[in-house]
């Protein structure tokens, strides 16, 4: 068994990384990927807009509120941490597509072209209607992309209103390439119970990054949203998918024109960087400085272009039809009529998944194949050496249609094996909660009873303050508890598996007696770290903790506990 996932981690880092800018790049890849589509139709830009071949109606180049394409794009980001900007963990894009809600889309699509209709600038789509995702990040990227496609079978008119949609499409397809977007848990039912565990998982992955692989074979290490420009590979794919999505609206609109000018140069095999500054010599300064300075920070390449082989119209035509129409909710989905690449937009082919393992097969002349198959947990269909963990983390058969481009192991195949991703660390902030044993203590003697506790914690300067309301039992008693205080970070040296102590202060009420057998508390606690990963359905992940409190009160009580507290 050969492994090359040492070499190729290696080769995709060296391919170019440097420190994060400023900018987020989200405005600069749309426009980026309008640019080269732009150039491959032979389209001039001036101050009058942007002229088709062919096409006497010009596109303004502020195309709404005086912003670009990538501009509008990059506004229509809105709350990235809402659930239809994530992947859903675990699911191969074909799994995720199954959340397309068909009627949800006629409806969306039906309101939108009313309002196209009814011509009034104040009926123009709302950024709330241009951002309105549906189900996950691949849906909701579908969804406005489908929208974008059926404007475009109209005329020049509503060219316009196409690219608006499919700005706000292409919000999602880029989230889509984020590895900050793909392991959140935003499926667990109470998710939303630990807002801070979600945002710190999100910048956790967008930081360390996670190796992906998606059905065209292509695999990489991408890395999330506000490092997009600092990383070239994360760049370049994003900057391939979002130019084949913008092809895909030109196809559209150009097969319902006269003529049909350009179309054959969408279909070009390759698009050279020589041609690129070619075309943009005489643009306006904002595409011409996107070729002339931003694509040249790129490494030189040929671009090789993948979109779908260019055929008779009547071909084309029947292939974009089902672009426009996806398959509705009464598909067979693990046996469908058509091959994924027919029945969805070719653009899906790029979008990638987390990946832990695949095989590339050598021909007989000893040659490799570019194209990285993916490893299933099925006999057959992965390296029989791999051990039981590294089986365990592969993809089922089930999770691929009938008709996925599937190999079978064979001795001639190299197995490609990559990191796991790290388990997300829980972080202390946010809600807390916590359940275990306490032993009371007094001059009657002492009980052992129950505890439990729901607090909050928050950063204040150099500590994390946090609040708790908790609750005792005795025998035949009770008391409830208020405190606060701050989380300290354990001093080194000290047990390396103490992560921080907490020291509360704070009131007990007695239950069961008067109000002077109430009083003070005051706590100090060892907190473990927390055990890797999160509890999907709270999304918290356990740490354990004890300590001893002191109850000062008209019979004071003193005690110790220990228990476990969710993160």
């Amino acid at each position: 068994m050969r492994h090359l996932g040492s070499f190729v981690a290696m080769a995709v880092l060296a391919f170019g990384f440097e420190s994060a800018s400023a900018s987020s790049g989200e405005s600069e890849v749309a426009d980026h990927a309008l640019a080269i589509v732009l150039a491959q139709l032979g389209a001039s830009i001036d101050s009058a807009g942007i002229s088709l071949p062919g096409i006497e109606t010009r596109i303004p180049e502020e195309l709404w509120a005086g912003a670009t394409f990538g501009d509008v794009s990059e506004q229509l980001v809105g709350n990235d941490l809402r659930p239809t900007r994530f992947h859903e963990p675990g699911k191969t894009i074909w799994e995720e597509l199954r959340q397309l809600n068909r009627g949800t889309l006629e409806a969306r699509s039906k309101e939108a072209s009313s309002a196209a209709a009814a011509g009034a600038p104040g009926n123009e789509p709302s950024p709330a209607t241009l951002e309105q995702g549906q189900g996950n990040v691949v849906t909701s990227y579908l969804a406005l992309h489908v929208i974008a496609l059926r404007f475009a079978t109209g005329s020049a008119s509503t060219l316009r209103l196409a690219l608006l949609y499919e700005a706000g499409a292409q919000a999602y397809l880029r989230a889509a390439f984020f590895s900050a977007h793909m392991l959140v848990p935003f499926g667990s039912p109470l998710w939303a119970l630990h807002a801070e565990n979600t945002r710190s998982m999100h910048d956790h992955f967008r930081d360390t990054g996670l190796y992906v692989r998606n059905s065209a074979g292509d695999a990489w290490q991408t890395f999330g949203d506000e490092v997009l420009e600092s990383h070239p590979p994360t760049y370049r794919f994003i900057l391939e998918a979002s130019a084949m999505s913008l092809r895909e609206v030109f196809t559209v609109f150009l097969l319902n024109t006269v003529d049909r000018p350009g179309l054959a140069r969408l279909f070009s095999p390759s698009v050279s960087d020589s041609d690129l500054v070619a075309a943009a010599q005489h643009w306006t300064p904002h595409y011409r400085n996107i070729i002339l300075g931003h694509h040249a920070l790129l490494p030189s390449t040929r671009w090789t272009n993948r979109y779908v082989d260019y055929a008779k119209a009547v071909v084309l035509s029947e292939k974009t039809l089902r672009w426009l129409n996806p398959p509705p909710d009464t598909l067979d989905w693990m046996d469908p009529p058509h091959h994924f690449d027919d029945a969805f937009p070719p653009t899906l082919r790029l979008f990638p998944v987390p990946v832990t393992a695949t095989m590339v097969e050598q021909d007989s002349s000893g040659t490799f194949s570019t194209y990285e198959h993916p490893q299933l947990k099925e006999a057959g269909y992965h390296d029989p050496e791999l051990s039981s963990v590294e089986l365990e983390r592969l993809p089922s058969r089930s999770q691929f249609p009938t008709m996925g481009d599937l190999r079978q192991w064979n001795p001639r195949s190299v197995s490609i094996l990559y990191p796991s991703p790290h388990a997300y660390p829980p972080s202390f902030l946010g809600a807390r909660t916590d359940v275990g044993l306490a032993q009371l203590a007094g001059q009657d003697g002492s009980t052992v009873g129950f505890s439990a506790g729901l607090g909050y914690a928050w950063p204040v300067g150099l500590y994390d303050l946090f609040f708790r309301l908790g609750y005792i039992s005795g025998i035949g008693d009770g008391f409830l508890t208020g405190t606060f205080g701050p989380r300290i970070e354990s001093p080194s040296p000290g047990p390396r598996w103490i992560d921080a102590y907490l020291l509360e202060v704070g009131y007990v009420h007695d239950l069961e007696g008067s109000w002077s057998e109430s009083g003070g508390v005051l706590s100090l606690s060892a907190l473990t770290r927390a055990w890797p990963g999160l509890t999907s359905f709270v999304n918290m992940g356990p740490a354990l903790q004890f300590g001893g409190r002191v109850y000062v009160r008209k019979l004071p009580l003193v005690g110790v506990f220990v228990g476990v507290g969710f993160q």
